[in-house]
């Protein structure tokens, strides 16, 4: 069961985070956690993009 606003817990996202690009130009970056914790949570539940809650 998950605990609080993410889908992936400590460990996994420190497994991603690792590979994430940071030093991208352009636009600055959106909490990159909360973004995959939406695309988990849609894929999860399969619901369409538009149902996803605001806090994801």
């Amino acid at each position: 069961m998950r605990k609080g606003p993410f889908w992936l817990d400590d460990k996994q996202w420190s497994q991603i985070e690792a590979h994430l690009p940071m030093n991208q130009t352009g636009l600055s970056r959106e909490n990159d956690r909360s973004i995959r914790s939406g695309i988990v949570h849609m894929l999860q539940c399969g619901a369409r993009w538009r149902g996803c809650p605001a806090r994801l």
